[in-house]
């Protein structure tokens, strides 16, 4: 699993940081300054090494059951 901040101020970057130390298969990117919306799920699609992707962004914009 790959995950992409995008130079968050809300907690979400320790979160993930810590996450992925815990697990190896977590592979963790983060913006050097906020680049906009869409700018992370770009990050995450140039970094995916699977044949499918699955983009869930921390704001809960789409529903995960979906």
């Amino acid at each position: 699993m790959v995950t992409a901040d995008d130079h968050s101020t809300d907690c979400s970057f320790e979160l993930l940081e810590d996450l992925a130390k815990q697990e190896a298969s977590i592979k963790f990117l983060r913006h050097k300054r906020n680049q906009g919306k869409g700018s992370a799920p770009r990050t995450l699609i140039c970094n995916a090494s699977a044949d499918i992707v699955l983009i869930q962004v921390a704001n809960l914009e789409y529903e995960p059951a979906d």
